[in-house]
């Protein structure tokens, strides 16, 4: 039992009995810093106020309906609870200990478990050069996926690959073998969706020839590449281009990083960690940077220290399918331009930030034997050219480019395709533009930039290596690219490989 007692008189020395209180009832208890219980991945972070007169805290966790359980103790007022699944309820108490005893616990946080990802499906395979390409859907909320592969439908599958994309070419295949896939969806708390249903491919004997179309080659010279800030590399690097002082940018999984043109680190500015994964990046008219977030349904206008100047929230559809933007443009007029991968929408909205029009059609809307124009299947990119002020649209599921004349909205152009003719794609990794009017389009499963005339007349591949009848660069796992007109040099982005590359092309 505890006393407290107090002095009424200095000469007296009379004491008087205020209260008697029961062992561990305080007046003050630990409360919870505003924002925490933060969950960051299978991370959830604890801080709350200290109790003056208390060096040393507990903090209990519960998983489900279970019982609390002591998981820390200590003089901190901060503890990371690690490996905790991002699927499972957990709730958390703490107290604190005074003059040996414990106080009466915090308020009970429960923080509810996360939803897996439902998973993707499976478009089907096709057949490139004695390779297998297959594609697939994406669900709402994928940051990116695991790739598996098996020799026997219910047999072990191992991980093939991790990517971003949502289009992957095997080539360590041997002809006449039959080979099994399944594809899993992982979130922004890398949690990982159940598997597709297996997919079984073989390489067909009529098409295991190599591409009987020859590319116009165009040759170009590997200058080396580079990897980020010393002791800050780049982590999965996607989206790359110039700034109006003709410094090149990238930005990674934390970061925008800034290099000169021999890829000297220079500077950079990070990301709020708050946030999610970022899925594309692109100057505004001010030079501001338009950040995508896929996984946080935002597009963030940011300053030069990485904070929020502005954002993008254009509404829901009454159909539920949130706002997950893959990346946006600005053309020349201000006006922001969207790219929205759950919808097969471009979304345009204007400078104040208000939904201003919409092109394409909700996915799920219509059977794809009856597919507009205007429609948007599997949309990954979208790219302001400043040369015929056009916007160009990249779809994954058809590898087409639609031609988008801003001024009206509606598509003028429709060029590439899935195939392996010279004029189409596997898959596109993005687009660039040439000062003569002239298109670039990396496609990053056959690693080589195809070239286009202002007409959409295909001109040349590029490549440094020829293997009998096949042409690719020599670089791996290639994501998007930016081609620099006066050094007549390409900059090209793994994300996988955590590297940006460099070819120059030859005289």
């Amino acid at each position: 039992m505890r006393t407290l007692i107090r002095k009424v008189g200095w000469m007296a020395g009379v004491c008087m009995v205020l209260s008697v209180l029961p062992s561990g009832a305080f007046a003050d208890v630990p409360e919870w810093l505003p924002g925490f219980p933060l969950r960051a991945g299978t991370i959830v972070v604890l801080r709350w106020s200290p109790i003056p007169g208390s060096f040393a805290y507990r903090a209990y966790r519960r998983l489900g309906g279970g019982e609390f359980r002591l998981v820390y103790t200590g003089p901190q007022t901060i503890f990371n609870d690690v490996d905790v699944s991002p699927s499972e309820t957990v709730s958390y108490k703490v107290t604190a200990t005074v003059e040996g005893m414990e106080t009466a616990p915090s308020a009970i946080v429960t923080m509810k478990g996360v939803e897996p990802l439902k998973p993707p499906a499976f478009y089907g395979a096709t057949y490139p050069a004695g390779a297998i390409t297959i594609r697939w859907s994406t669900p709402p909320g994928t940051v990116f996926f695991n790739l598996y592969r098996s020799d026997e439908k219910t047999g072990s599958y191992t991980l093939l690959d991790s990517t971003h994309q949502d289009i992957y070419t095997d080539r360590n295949i041997k002809k006449g073998k039959t080979y099994y896939y399944k594809i899993a969806a992982i979130d922004g708390n890398n949690l990982e969706s159940a598997a597709s249903a297996p997919l079984e491919a073989r390489l067909p004997p009529e098409v295991a020839a190599t591409v009987k179309e020859k590319p116009v080659l165009r040759k170009v010279v590997p200058k080396g590449e580079f990897y980020g800030e010393e002791f800050y590399p780049l982590v999965q690097p996607s989206e790359i281009g110039f700034t109006p002082k003709g410094e090149l940018y990238a930005m990674d999984r934390n970061s925008i990083q800034f290099f000169d043109l021999d890829g000297t680190y220079l500077r950079r500015v990070n990301f709020d960690r708050k946030w999610p994964p970022p899925s594309g990046l692109v100057l505004d008219r001010d030079g501001k940077f338009l950040v995508s977030f896929y996984t946080d349904n935002t597009v963030r206008k940011i300053d030069d220290e990485g904070k929020t100047v502005a954002e993008v929230k254009y509404p829901p559809t009454k159909t539920g399918i949130p706002n997950n933007p893959n990346n946006a443009a600005v053309c020349m007029e201000g006006y922001c331009w969207i790219a929205d991968g759950s919808r097969y929408q471009v979304i345009k909205v204007d400078r104040y930030r208000e939904k201003f029009e919409t092109i394409g059609r909700l996915r799920g809307t219509y059977e794809r034997k009856g597919k507009e124009e205007t429609d948007l299947p599997a949309i990954t990119r979208i790219q302001f050219n400043p040369v015929d002020k056009k916007l160009y649209v990249s779809l994954g599921l058809t590898a087409e480019i639609k031609v988008i004349d801003p001024k009206t909205s509606k598509v003028i152009k429709t060029f590439g395709g899935l195939g392996l003719e010279n004029s189409k794609f596997q898959g596109i990794g993005g687009l660039a533009f040439r000062r003569n009017g002239n298109i670039l389009v990396l496609d990053h499963l056959m690693q080589v930039i195809k070239e286009f005339d202002r007409n959409y007349n295909y001109v040349a591949t590029y490549a440094d290596i020829e293997e009998k009848d096949i042409v690719r660069l020599s670089s791996n796992l290639l994501t998007t690219f930016a081609f620099r007109e006066e050094t007549k040099r390409f900059y090209i982005s793994s994300a996988m490989g955590n590297r940006i590359y460099k070819f120059d092309i030859a005289e």
